[in-house]
């Protein structure tokens, strides 16, 4: 028997079989007089499988501090300090997520994308991310799960170094054997109370032919008709080997060539 102002907690499951908007109404009946009282409830359902490349997602149509629907986290921690949620200051304004440590340095933070029909080929995709830190040594795990509920099925794929500006991120999935669809973030703990945003997200066909020209090095200040040489790192981000390609250096007053040179393999 309830008393006046008491209550009790209520679970009521909810297992749509199909996408939409619900609605139900519960009935409830006193064993005193036998009055019912209904309760109006509505559920929104969504297929969070993705089942096409490119997907993307920039957090910013959730309100602080919630993820989207079809996005998961797991926080495990000794304190309740610890996070994973929508924050401000995101590459793409005004959202991202962060996930924060505090001073628990063997938390199990983990951020969640949706998973992967299994039409896609997982070994066969990359993602691509902007993140930073509050920390200029901060490292960010990137890897998979086959079950977004247990840390322990997490498999890391690559750690990337991560600074206090953001910077861009691609992670292939190359060399991943295993079975899991959920392609996941984690908080390496390198540093107590760190904070690592992640914003910008999308899951990708890794193309075949994908050369990015990374950082050029050289003399600055080139005097007229002497020699300067000049290194540029360049990156293979596709799948196949190249060789047939060339590498132009162009002044930057008036896109003038000055320079070309064949490819390395």
């Amino acid at each position: 028997n309830l008393s006046t102002g008491q209550n009790i907690p209520l679970t009521i499951q909810y297992a749509p079989t199909a996408a939409g908007d619900h609605s139900a109404v519960l009935t409830v009946v006193d064993n005193t007089t036998r009055l019912t009282h209904t309760v109006d409830i509505t559920g929104n359902c969504m297929d969070p499988y993705i089942y096409t490349l490119p997907y993307s997602q920039n957090f910013d149509a959730v309100s602080i501090p919630n993820i989207p629907l079809d996005w998961q986290k797991h926080v495990t921690s000794t304190t309740t300090y610890a996070y994973v949620q929508t924050n401000d200051a995101g590459y793409s304004n005004p959202n991202c997520v962060g996930m924060y440590n505090a001073e628990d340095m063997s938390s199990q933070l983990f951020l969640i994308c949706p998973p992967l029909d299994n039409s896609i080929s997982i070994s066969s995709s990359r993602v691509c991310f902007y993140a930073k830190s509050n920390n200029q040594t901060s490292q960010l795990s990137v890897g998979v799960m086959s079950d977004p509920a247990d840390p322990t099925t997490y498999v890391e794929t690559q750690i990337v170094q991560l600074t206090l500006q953001y910077s861009e991120q691609i992670v292939s999935f190359a060399a991943y054997t295993g079975t899991g669809r959920f392609i996941a973030f984690k908080h390496a703990n390198i540093n107590s109370y760190e904070t690592i945003r992640i914003d910008d997200v999308m899951l990708e066909q890794t193309p075949d032919n994908d050369l990015a020209a990374l950082q050029i090095t050289g003399n600055t200040t080139p005097s007229v008709n002497s020699l300067s040489q000049y290194m540029l790192r360049v990156v293979n981000r596709g799948t196949v080997t190249q060789s047939a390609y060339q590498v132009k250096l162009y002044a930057v007053d008036g896109d003038i060539e000055l320079a070309s040179a064949n490819g390395l393999t």
